[in-house]
């Protein structure tokens, strides 16, 4: 079967994406799924056939947390990324750039032992913060990947920090702003 692009894809009718959705899943799609549900869910299997689909190792996990929702309705996986032990995670906070390591069981900043980013943002700032929202991580990752070298996160606030160190200028909180970072050509 010769699949249509996405631009194809977003072009054709309710009716012609109801015929292409039973094409690609081998059976028709729920009657009520209004023209913008069927293309998101045909959009997303026409990129699974040309770029695969999820690891193995992903569908377990996604089993496992449907299984654990069907026994309690009331479970919620863990929204905590799963780094890989040795990332090291950058922010620039009141002038000092503040460096913690994710270690198998925990974090690892300025030599002692921490639970959570949330802990240690604390202690960086003073004040309580969402460990994640502090370090970036529930930011646009597109920015933290152009600056941060390999095996390195950051937040794109600081982003800069890593490019140019030396373009700090001034920004509400920190007392510095680093540069944006754009897409080059």
């Amino acid at each position: 079967m010769t699949l249509p692009s996405l631009e194809v894809a977003e072009s054709l009718s309710r009716d012609a994406l109801k015929a292409l959705w039973a094409k690609l899943f081998g059976h028709p799609p729920p009657p009520r799924f209004r023209r913008e549900l069927l293309l998101a869910f045909v959009a997303y299997r026409l990129q699974e056939k040309r770029l695969g689909g999820l690891s193995a190792q992903a569908r377990k996990e996604l089993r496992s947390i449907a299984e654990a929702v069907g026994r309690n309705k009331a479970y919620r996986p863990a929204s905590v990324p799963a780094y890989k032990p040795g990332t090291r995670l950058i922010r620039r906070w009141g002038g000092e750039v503040h460096e913690v390591t994710v270690l198998a069981k925990g974090y690892a900043y300025r030599g002692d032992l921490h639970g959570s980013l949330s802990e240690i943002a604390r202690l960086i700032t003073g004040t309580r913060w969402n460990g994640q929202a502090f370090f970036g991580q529930r930011s646009r990752r597109k920015a933290r990947d152009l600056a941060a070298p390999p095996g390195t996160v950051s937040s794109p606030s600081n982003a800069g920090a890593l490019a140019a160190p030396d373009a700090a200028r001034p920004r509400k909180g920190s007392g510095t702003r680093v540069p944006e970072v754009t897409d080059a050509p």
